[in-house]
């Protein structure tokens, strides 16, 4: 297994086990390596005419760490739109 791939599966071992800091977040997809995997939190109702807009004001960004070599992946989120 290479590092990459050891730190993606760490990482994805964290996200099965560990709470999010804002909240547990649903997962969806094949638990797989180099499958997509989707984390998905609940949040206030949004909408891209609102104040404050959820596309330019909201930001997430989550943060993977391998517990044992302390390695940080940091991941950009975004917000889905509904429909």
């Amino acid at each position: 297994m290479t590092a990459r791939a050891a730190v993606w599966s760490t990482a994805l071992a964290m996200v099965l086990v560990a709470p999010c800091w804002a909240g547990q977040a649903s997962i969806e997809g094949e638990l797989k390596t180099w499958h997509k995997v989707t984390l998905s939190w609940e949040g206030p109702q949004a909408s891209e005419t609102g104040d404050p807009n959820p596309f330019a004001d909201y930001r997430l960004t989550v943060t993977f760490t391998h517990p044992e070599t302390g390695t940080t992946l940091v991941v950009p989120g975004y917000f889905a739109a509904d429909g």
